[in-house]
């Protein structure tokens, strides 16, 4: 559906009248279970602060849930600012009406399901420097499309969203494009998921 407001239009991802499935955030808190809590490990006999959790004790995490029940898009509107254009759905959901951007809408279940997958896996903190890259990869560099899109959600949710992947080895596996951004962006540290096998 095309949406027009004054000059700006957009092409919408959904149609007044279709079934969504919706994806939500949660906040939560848990044990640390690199210090068990504690917010320090002992090394070589020695007190240091747990790097994982800052020295809390416990780490803030946001957990991403799949509504069972699909919503009805009742209204479609667009908000025009001088960098973008976003577009608002207005859904009922058991009864209730909700405002929701398309990037947390699903046509099915299923792919509500792949997202909050996607978003809930473990990260943990990294120095970027500890980061093994394969020879093969060294030798190419990503595309400017790739750079300008990991620039542009660093920039929109303040952290990049395609989060770097590495093997038990810290050799990485999935995330170059962020990496190298990283990298040359000066970061010291970096969130990464560790696969074990």
């Amino acid at each position: 559906m095309l949406i027009v407001n004054g000059n700006a239009s957009k092409e919408t991802k959904f149609n007044v009248g279709d079934e969504v499935y919706i994806a939500k955030s949660m906040e939560l808190t848990l044990f640390c279970q690199r210090c068990l809590g504690a917010g320090y490990k002992r090394e070589n006999s020695i007190p240091c602060e747990c790097t994982e959790c800052s020295g809390k004790g416990y780490k803030e995490i946001t957990k991403w849930i799949s509504l069972v029940n699909p919503a009805i898009i009742e209204d479609i509107r667009i908000k025009v600012n001088a960098s973008d254009i976003q577009v608002k759905y207005k859904i009922r959901h058991y009864g209730k009406s909700l405002h929701r951007t398309e990037e947390n809408l699903f046509r099915s279940l299923e792919e509500a399901e792949e997202f909050c997958e996607s978003q809930n896996v473990i990260t943990t903190e990294m120095n970027i420097d500890d980061i093994e890259v394969p020879e093969c990869w060294l030798k190419t560099y990503p595309c400017a499309e790739k750079i300008d899109a990991r620039m542009k959600e660093l920039k929109t949710y303040g952290k990049f969203k395609n989060i770097i992947i590495v093997d038990k080895n810290n050799v990485i596996l999935d995330g170059y494009t962020t990496y190298v951004l990283a990298k040359g962006l000066g970061f010291k540290t970096i969130e990464v998921i560790v696969k074990e096998n």
